[in-house]
């Protein structure tokens, strides 16, 4: 039986290989990946050249969406940074510092964070914005230009000479929740079966 496709599929975070592997193989599905920013996924979605979208946050559009996973929120500090020695930092700590942002998902939910959690401009970082990924964020962190907001499944992939610490407040750590994005009608049979699998792999979030 040939595969048949989803069609073009833009997942701004990959859920994990396992899942992809088994349950696409399963189903016979196969995807044509895409990673932009969120506003041109959004478009792109809107137009048909997307079939579904995995993303942080909200689309700029309106569609039909699922909740699937949430992350917690990390801050990537060089590692003789006076604070990587704690287990636990506060975003209290983070005043006076240096915030180096990706303007990659999260991008936003990450700047809404910082101005929602630090309600005073004085008590806030100085945040310096990076058209790059989070990933070439590390390699800027390692060379101690500043800190960096990180997901937890950003530490699989290890920089040298930086570490990762869990951001808290009042509340505890903060969170980032992922959905899968669509358009309707879901007239793809293919689709709507792989909207079924992220359904049955995330079940608590669907």
């Amino acid at each position: 039986m040939s595969r048949r496709r989803v069609g073009k599929t833009a997942m701004n975070k990959v859920p994990t290989s396992n899942f992809l592997t088994r349950g696409c193989h399963h189903l016979e599905l196969r995807f044509e990946l895409f990673e932009r920013r969120r506003s041109r996924l959004s478009r792109k979605l809107q137009n048909g050249t997307l079939d579904v979208i995995i993303a942080p946050g909200r689309l700029p559009a309106e569609c039909k969406s699922t909740a699937l996973w949430s992350e917690r929120v990390l801050i990537a500090l060089p590692e003789d940074h006076p604070p990587a020695e704690r287990d636990i930092i506060h975003w209290t700590d983070l005043r006076s510092q240096t915030l180096l942002m990706s303007q990659y998902d999260p991008y936003w939910e990450f700047e809404d964070l910082v101005t929602s959690t630090l309600v005073l401009p004085h008590d806030r970082p100085d945040l310096e914005r990076h058209d790059v990924s989070r990933s070439i964020l590390k390699s800027l962190i390692s060379m101690k230009l500043g800190l960096g907001l990180m997901l937890e499944s950003d530490v699989g992939v290890r920089v040298p000479s930086i570490v990762f610490k869990e951001l808290r407040d009042g509340m505890g750590p903060a969170r980032v929740e992922f959905s899968a994005f669509w358009q309707e009608p879901a007239d793809n049979p293919t689709l709507i079966k792989f909207l079924h699998l992220l359904q049955e792999r995330y079940p608590a979030f669907s």
